[in-house]
This record gives C-alpha cells, sequence and structure tokens, in this order.
C-alpha cells in the first residue's frame, strides 16, 4: 500500500508538472515564476527634468570629456555611440531646446538601450525581443529576489514542498512586500520621475527593475561594512542609477568613470534626480556624484576610495581597456564588486571578456568570495581583495 501511495504520489507530481508547464515564464528570471500574471506597465507623465543651467553645463562637461579623450582599444559601445548620434550633435552644438526634448523622453527611443532594464526596449512590445508581459514579470522577479537576497523573504525550497505550495510564494501581496522592504533597507523603491520611465505599480508605488536591482548593490555594500561616507567609484555606470540608490542608502561620495556621452546622459538624470548641485562633472568642483571619462582614471589618487564596484560592463569592453582598469582598480581600493556575465560572447571577431580571467591577468588580487547574482539569471557576483 505505501508502495502504491508513493507511486501515485510521484504520478501526481508529473501531471503537475506538466499542467504548470505552458505558465512558466522567461528564463531570464531569477524564478520559474509560474501562475503569475504579468502585471500592468505604464509610463510615468513627465516630471523634474534638467533645467537650462544644468543642460549648459552637461554639454561644457561633454566637450571638456571628449577633448581628453586617447585612443582605446574597440569594443561593442562603439556601436552604442553611433546609434546616439542626434544626441552626440545635440551636446556638441550645446542645442538646449534638442537635449532638453533628449532628456524629456530619456526612456523612450534608444537612448538608454544597454543601460536600463526598464526603457523602451523592454516597455514598448513592438520592440521587447522577449515578448508580451517580460517588463512586468521582470518586475516581479526583481522584487522577489531583492526579497531573499536581503532576507525579508524565505527562499523557497522546491524539495521541502508540494508544487502548489511552491507557486504560493509567488503569489502574495507585491505592495506590502515592496513597502517592509523599504522599511528594512531605509530609502524608497518608488521609481524617480525623471525621463519618463516605463513603471509597474504595486501597492501604489511606482517600481522598475532599474531601482530593485541596484538596491542591491547599495544593500550588499552594507553588508560588507560600508557604512555612512563611504567612498565608492564605480567603473561603468549606466544612466546613473546605481550612484543614486547609494546615495540614498548612505554611502557616498561617488565617483563614476564613462564613455563622455554616457557621463552626459547621468549628469542630466542624475542632477533631476538628485539635484544639480549633487552632481560635477570633469572640471567642476566634486560633489555627492562626481563624473569622470575614462582617461582621468589615471590621476586618482592611491587608496582614494573604500570600494570600487563594476556591474555589467567589463566584459564589453576592449581586452586592453578592461585590464588596465583591472591594474588601476587594485590601487584605487581594497576591495573590488563585480557583477558581471561569462559568456564570453564574439562580437566583431573579438570575444567577450571575462572578470575573473582578468584578474588572474592583472595580478595581486585575492577573491574573497564568488556565487551565482541574486538578482540576475547567469551573473556572477565577485568579491576581490588586494594581495
Amino acid at each position: 500500500m505505501d508502495a502504491l501511495r508513493r507511486r501515485l504520489g510521484k504520478t501526481r507530481a508529473k501531471l503537475a508538472r506538466w499542467r504548470y508547464a505552458p505558465r512558466i515564464t522567461h528564463p531570464a528570471f531569477t524564478r520559474p515564476l509560474i501562475g503569475r500574471d504579468p502585471p500592468a506597465v505604464e509610463r510615468l507623465p513627465p516630471g523634474a527634468e534638467p533645467d537650462d543651467a544644468l543642460l549648459a553645463r552637461i554639454a561644457a562637461c561633454f566637450a571638456a570629456a571628449r577633448g581628453q579623450a586617447t585612443s582605446t582599444t574597440p569594443s561593442m559601445w562603439d556601436e552604442h555611440e553611433r546609434l546616439r548620434a542626434p544626441f552626440l550633435e545635440a551636446l556638441e552644438a550645446a542645442d538646449l531646446p534638442r537635449l532638453r526634448a533628449q532628456f524629456g523622453d530619456l526612456f523612450g527611443g534608444v537612448l538608454l538601450d544597454g543601460m536600463s532594464h526598464g526603457n523602451a526596449l523592454f516597455g514598448d512590445e513592438a520592440r521587447n525581443p522577449y515578448g508580451a508581459g517580460f517588463l512586468g514579470l521582470r518586475t516581479v522577479d526583481c522584487l522577489l529576489a531583492l526579497a531573499e537576497a536581503t532576507g525579508e523573504a524565505a527562499v523557497p525550497c522546491y524539495a521541502q514542498m508540494t508544487l502548489p505550495r511552491y507557486i504560493e510564494t509567488m503569489q502574495g501581496d507585491l505592495g506590502a512586500l515592496l513597502a517592509r522592504l523599504e522599511a528594512r533597507l531605509g530609502f524608497p523603491l518608488a521609481m524617480p520621475a525623471v525621463g519618463r520611465p516605463y513603471v509597474v505599480r504595486l501597492g501604489g508605488t511606482a517600481t522598475a527593475p532599474d531601482i530593485l536591482r541596484h538596491a542591491y548593490l547599495a544593500h550588499r555594500l552594507r553588508e560588507l561594512g560600508l557604512g555612512e561616507g563611504a567612498r565608492v567609484l564605480e567603473i561603468g555606470g549606466g544612466f546613473g542609477m546605481f550612484a543614486y540608490c547609494a546615495r540614498r542608502a548612505g554611502l557616498g561620495p561617488v565617483t563614476i568613470i564613462d564613455l563622455p556621452f554616457v557621463g552626459a546622459i547621468q549628469m542630466g538624470w542624475l542632477g533631476a534626480a538628485l539635484s544639480p548641485a549633487d552632481v560635477a562633472g570633469i572640471g567642476e568642483t566634486p560633489a555627492a556624484v562626481t563624473l569622470l571619462p575614462p582617461d582621468a582614471v589615471a590621476a586618482l589618487p592611491d587608496d582614494g576610495f573604500d570600494v570600487v564596484v563594476n556591474v555589467d560592463s567589463l566584459p564589453e569592453m576592449g581586452h586592453a581597456t578592461a585590464l588596465a582598469y583591472l591594474r588601476e582598480i587594485r590601487r584605487l581600493a581594497p576591495r573590488f564588486v563585480s557583477i558581471n556575465q561569462e559568456t564570453q560572447k564574439v562580437h566583431a571577431g573579438a570575444a567577450q571578456n571575462r572578470v575573473a580571467a582578468l584578474a588572474e591577468e592583472a595580478g595581486g588580487y585575492h577573491r574573497a568570495s564568488r556565487f551565482r547574482h541574486w538578482m540576475e539569471q547567469g551573473y556572477v557576483e565577485e568579491l576581490y581583495l588586494r594581495s
């Protein structure tokens, strides 16, 4: 009888898995999200935007950064820059009306392709490479991952529960969970109303994958013992979301090293999301967030930072450029946090970098930890210390 009961139980479990299989969501997510309907996605109306004084500063800093640039090894970001020709033309001409229009619709078009997980590439169903409902479910996935990473929610284990019970762990009140996460982290998880971002409303809060993903990194740095006033250097800062979360979490000052046109985007978005006084470009007095071009890294002082972070960019650089950064990072800070993929996809005839191999080639590093990144399928989170 017991044997028959076990066999029937296995048969029921197999049938349940077969029944739910069509409802398992995209493999890019960190969990299957079985049976979760995608929440609605909307765009925020126009909100805070860079004023003319900040736009003029952005154009001036872009020109200064461009003037300082030297030749670099080819990378996939050369193509990204060409795709943003209208934005670069407006910067070069210091055309404030055109720049104002670009920043007013920052999350539309292609300006944030490769920098945001919640821009038009994923929010516009006509462009979305992953199909309908992706951005809404991606937001849910990020929220659940952040809750588990911080300990606000327990990690479900299918081996210890039935499939229906496992599915229940993904069906709770997401608005209430978001509110508890904000209380635990000590800062809001609402997406700033700058550039008309795509958002999902959970319990009345308009949030998005970008802020949830980067809130995790701010939390992680605090777990590593970095507190108020910790000096942070970010190599490759996207549109500025990590710097925003770091400041909200009490970390900083933050310095970002990035390409001149990306620094211009960061200056506009952060200047509106924080305040114009909170951002500074090359040649300006350092501020809460200081934005510098790649060539400025060599002039940064030894041990000038408590930690260096890099998220989703070292693999995409030319090998020589990425290796040079690894050698500088070792000089600049005792800790280096890397969150990157290791696929080594071939682009324009060259394979992308793997951070572990770069650290070994650069020398002088001890890897203190390595694990699958909580917030992103296929990404590895590593902590390197100077050896």
